[in-house]
């Protein structure tokens, strides 16, 4: 998708069905990158093994195996996800794993915007923490 003349996003997948009658869409192996538009580099992915929305709006349910990564290899998994067009959030409204190079933790859920780029998880949380090698 392009914004102003420059790539924002792009998105694949290995199927792609729509229902003409229906105006539904179901994906499989979905992969969705967004690109910084200062360094034009990829700043987050989005993956899942399947994909459903409709053709006249923008929500997306994504199930199995969804994760959310950034460009500091930190990652939000989880099996089931929701997007809403109108708010620009990801919900992740059962158990989330949260990993970075030096912690691990896992919510109750989780809810990322997309334009402040922040990951609100919901307790409990429970976290492990390891000193960073030097």
């Amino acid at each position: 998708i392009f914004e102003n003349d420059q790539l924002r996003s792009r998105a694949l997948a290995a199927t792609l069905r729509l229902d003409r009658k229906t105006g539904r869409i179901v994906a499989s192996k979905v992969e969705v990158e967004r690109f910084d538009p200062m360094t034009k580099e990829a700043n987050g992915r989005l993956t899942a093994e399947k994909a459903t929305g409709y053709a006249d709006r923008r929500d997306v349910t994504l199930e199995g195996k969804v994760e959310l990564s950034d460009r500091e290899a930190r990652t939000a998994s989880t099996e089931r996800a929701e997007y809403t067009e109108k708010d620009t959030t990801l919900r992740m409204p059962a158990e989330v794993r949260i990993a970075g190079d030096n912690f691990e933790a896992i919510g109750a859920s989780a809810t990322y915007r997309l334009d402040s780029q922040k990951l609100e998880v919901a307790p409990p949380i429970r976290a492990v923490v390891t000193e960073r090698e030097r």
